[in-house]
């Protein structure tokens, strides 16, 4: 069972796609081919595409999720772009507007930070 905020039903959720119990859809968001876990919340503008989303994962306005595997926990901020195959680490926030190029990996790190965010990012080819 989903819902969408205010009670409205005007967010889109397409075929092969499940919500996990306790997810909540902005009216503007659009799901398709995807898979959701417990407690997900997506807002307004935000699309996920053919993507796997761990439980309590929460993607900002206006993000764009693409061909990819985000882990439980994972914090999206507002206008983040995950470009196919990625793959976002349990626990991991992306600043707001921040790009993930494809076929990329992020992970919260203890060891090698990139500009202190304490992310480290591995790019992997085709």
């Amino acid at each position: 069972m989903f819902t969408c905020s205010l009670g409205h039903r005007n967010c889109k959720v397409g075929s092969n796609t499940l919500i996990g119990p306790g997810s909540k859809l902005n009216d503007t968001a659009k799901v398709e081919n995807s898979i959701l876990g417990e407690n997900c919340i997506v807002n307004g503008g935000a699309m996920i595409r053919n993507s796997y989303l761990w439980n309590e994962v929460f993607v900002g306005t206006g993000c764009i999720v693409k061909e990819s595997i985000l882990g439980a926990g994972v914090t999206l901020e507002s206008g983040v772009v995950i470009e196919r195959g990625c793959l976002i680490g349990d626990g991991v926030t992306l600043r707001a507007h921040s790009r993930i190029s494809e076929f990329s990996r992020v992970a919260a790190s203890a060891g090698d930070d990139i500009e202190g965010e304490g992310l480290k990012i591995i790019h992997v080819g085709q």
